[in-house]
């Protein structure tokens, strides 16, 4: 059963394969011929233009013929093919099979008898044991079979032949004249209507919407189709009649100028009038009013601004502008900045409303719009904000001579608004070790390049000028100390946060002691000059009033060469007192200089007190008094003063004396004083020098260095004793210059030991016996300290008893002055 089961299955399979080839085969036929049927029938339709008899007659014909193909060569494969109507036998399905394989016709259609013998013999319950194996032989020879093949769906395509032109002429017709097909069909459709034949031409309305914003000028554009075109074109509105104008020769237009209201128009030519077209005005959303107020930062001191009709804007950086916009047929107003867009609030009475805050430049659009019209011209404004910028600031320093540690600042700032803070800003860049704690003590920095304010008066003005007056020695600023100071100042702005500018950087570094030293030794010797220039003047005036009194007492009366003479003089004696005030002025200068960061001890502050008291009281009161007096009796020349005049050259030459003498005692005070300074100073230099050795000594033992640098540091040391005893012994010169000399120790045995122990140091170090330099050094310290100590006693023993000496003697000379 299996076997025969199987053949019957191909079968099946063939003949539904066999119905879809010739479903497909109707399908191409009877589209073919409904096609060409339908095309026919439109082409007379369009030729012909039937009345109602014959356009029923086609359409009735077509309707018929779609369905007698429809169901013959369609409908009826398609429900063989479904088995829903009787189709082919299995003998008549294995006879086709047959005619496409001959080898198997006569075994297929055997073996399907055989099949409905063997059903007939089951029913009879006979032995079929021999006629199952016989079929099933057979269907193992039929097994390698395919039925299928017996169908050609390519034989199929054949059919196109039928389908193809009638397609290919529809499209054809229907990208060139669809009107041959599209209004025979709608006739055919509707064959119970009647239709009016067309005109020649009719009109079309290219203009679309009809629909104008008011008060603007509208075009309307008709296009005439047909085979028979006008030249001319009249469009009629109301009662008034117009030319319309030409665009091509299908086309023509005409322009409506300011339309207000709606109007009726429509177009004729030749007898033949379009349709009546109605062309509506649109509301057109108005700005009527625009009112703009705003409210700037309170720093910048602008308040509150209103502007009427005016749009564009210069604001501060910050300002608060708010819109008040009146419009007219306006639902609603927008506001564009570039590709960013906000709606005002409202409308409230026609007002919209709008604020905003401003910290940049743009433009912007404002658009109002309503439903009828979405677009129209917009008004642009632009809004430049003014940035705030940074303060500037210009400083100028002035120092004073006499005071170089007082310093006076005068600034100019200028800022936008104003300021919210001013203030000096300082640093250490370098320290001296000796001088680090105090620092960190007077100014609160407490390291290199910490920065220290000092708060200033907040400037109440835009443009405005500080002055600051800062003594730097209130830092405890000394020798080895370098400082870097400069002004800060902060504006007042509020949008973005305060913005600083600050100074140039200045600097100040205290001399050092050789810089004070050599400066002070400088006006030293300069006063030295002048000095002994005004004491060679004085004598010299003093020769000259002398002979001036001689000639004056031979003479009975005072001539022209007498009063020259007197002239002459009074003019020399005038610039000796010029001399002498100078003199006191670069001496108190000189002291004031030399002692600002390097204070004198009490003992030669008094010396240089009563030195510059002394150069005050040169020219005394009675000279003075002298010279004014001659003066005035020169001016008056009475010729009977010439006995005054002769008294008073006597008294001026008693003076002049005295004068000489009181310069030669303040040249011989300034050049002990001098001498006395300088011995001080190199004692102070053997005390540093002792120190140095002392703390090599101290590295050497430790071996805290290698030896090489050990014996460079001996070696400065070894020719900074050398140049100390150079100088020592040019003191020594000065002071036997002196008209009373100091008492000074013979040091040349000390100096000697001193030395031999220092070279000593140098060569034990070179041996690498570290132990035996340092003990030298240690030694040569210690003498160092004690020919220090031994020539500052002897000083101070001496100066004690000098001053008490000049003390008398300058009351002395004070009194008779």
């Amino acid at each position: 059963m299996r076997s025969s089961s199987l053949i019957i299955q191909k079968l099946d399979v063939f003949i539904r394969k066999y119905y879809l080839n010739r479903l497909i085969r109707g399908v191409l036929f009877g589209s073919g011929i409904i096609l060409a049927s339908g095309l026919v029938l439109f082409l007379l339709e369009y030729l012909g233009n039937f009345g109602i008899i014959g356009r029923t007659i086609f359409f009735w014909g077509l309707l018929l013929l779609t369905l007698f193909v429809a169901i013959r060569f369609m409908l009826w494969p398609l429900l063989q093919w479904g088995r829903i109507s009787r189709g082919l036998t299995y003998e008549q399905a294995s006879q086709l099979v047959g005619q496409h394989f001959p080898e198997i016709r006569d075994r297929l259609l055997n073996t399907l008898q055989l099949q409905e013998q063997l059903q007939g013999l089951h029913a009879s319950d006979a032995d079929v044991s021999l006629l199952e194996a016989s079929i099933t032989e057979r269907t193992a020879a039929l097994q390698p079979f395919s039925f299928q093949q017996a169908v050609h769906f390519r034989e199929s395509l054949r059919y196109v032949r039928y389908t193809l032109p009638p397609v290919l002429i529809f499209i054809l017709i229907g990208s060139l004249r669809p009107d041959i097909v599209q209004e025979p069909a709608q006739r055919i459709l509707a064959h119970r209507q009647d239709f009016i034949p067309e005109p020649p031409f009719r009109f079309e309305l290219v203009t679309s919407p009809l629909e104008v914003p008011a008060a603007s000028p509208f075009t309307v554009v008709f296009q005439v189709e047909g085979s028979s075109l006008p030249k001319v074109v009249f469009l009629e509105e109301n009662d008034n009649r117009f030319r319309m104008e030409p665009l091509s020769q299908n086309q023509f237009a005409h322009t409506f100028p300011m339309v207000r209201t709606p109007i009726d128009f429509k177009c004729s030519a030749a007898g033949i009038t379009s349709l009546t077209h109605t062309l509506n005005v649109l509301s057109v959303p108005t700005l009527l009013s625009l009112n703009i107020t705003t409210t700037s930062p309170a720093y910048t001191r602008k308040g509150v601004e209103e502007w009427n009709d005016i749009g564009n804007l210069k604001i501060p950086e910050g300002t608060i502008v708010e819109w008040r916009v009146d419009c007219k047929d306006t639902e609603s107003l927008r506001l564009q900045f570039g590709e960013e867009s906000i709606d005002f609030e409202g409308p409230v009475a026609s007002v919209f409303k709008h604020q905003q805050r401003f910290t940049r430049s743009t433009p912007y659009w404002l658009i109002p719009e309503n439903d009828e019209v979405n677009t129209v011209d917009s008004l642009r404004y632009l809004i430049q904000v003014i940035p705030d910028l940074p303060p500037s600031i210009r400083l100028k320093e002035s120092v004073d001579s006499l005071a170089r540690s007082n310093r006076r600042f005068s600034g100019e700032i200028r800022d936008d608004y104003g300021f919210s803070r001013l203030r000096l800003a300082y640093r250490w860049s370098a320290i001296s070790e000796q001088n680090s704690p105090e620092i960190a003590d007077m100014s609160h920095a407490r390291s290199i390049g910490e920065v220290t304010y000092v708060e200033l008066e907040k400037p109440e003005n835009a443009a405005d000028r500080f002055y600051y007056e800062w003594d730097l020695l209130e830092l405890g600023i000394q020798e080895g100390d370098a400082l870097e100071y400069w002004f800060e100042v902060w504006d007042n702005d509020e949008v973005n946060g305060a913005k600083m500018a600050r100074s140039s950087t200045l600097t100040f570094t205290p001399p050092t002691t050789q810089e004070q030293r050599k400066e002070r030794d400088d006006a030293s010797q300069s006063i030295q000059s002048k000095m002994e220039r005004a004491r060679e003047d004085a004598s010299l005036l003093r020769e000259e009033v002398e002979s001036l009194s001689r000639q004056l007492r031979e003479d009975d009366e005072l001539d022209w060469k007498d009063k020259r003479a007197i002239e002459e003089f009074m003019k020399r004696q005038e610039s000796l007192q010029k001399q002498l005030d100078q003199l006191k002025n670069d001496n108190e200068q000189k002291d004031e200089r030399s002692n600002e960061f390097s204070p004198e001890e009490e003992r030669m502050l008094e010396k240089q007190e009563q030195l510059q008291e002394l150069m005050e009281q040169v020219m005394s009161d009675e000279l003075k008094e002298i010279y004014e007096e001659m003066q005035r009796l020169m001016d008056e020349m009475d010729p009977d003063a010439l006995e005054d005049i002769q008294e008073q050259l006597e008294s001026m030459a008693v003076d002049q004396e005295s004068l000489e003498k009181e310069l030669d005692r303040a040249l011989e005070q300034f050049k002990q004083l001098e001498y006395e300074v300088k011995m001080e100073e190199a004692l102070e230099d053997l005390e540093n020098l002792a120190a140095q050795q002392d703390e090599l000594a101290e590295d050497t033992r430790n071996e805290l260095e290698p030896n090489d640098s050990l014996k460079a540091r001996q070696d400065s040391l070894n020719q900074a004793f050398e140049e100390l005893k150079k100088e020592l012994d040019e003191l020594d010169k000065s002071n036997q210059d002196l008209e009373n000399p100091n008492p000074t120790m013979d040091r040349s045995e000390e100096n000697n030991s001193i030395e031999e122990k220092m070279a000593t140091s140098s060569e034990k170090i070179n041996q690498d016996k570290n132990k035996k330099a340092a003990e030298n050094q240690e030694k040569a310290a210690d003498e160092m300290q004690q020919m220090a100590e031994q020539m500052k006693a002897m000083m101070q023993e001496q100066g004690e008893e000098a001053l008490e000496e000049d003390m008398d003697a300058l009351r002395a000379l004070l009194e008779n002055i």
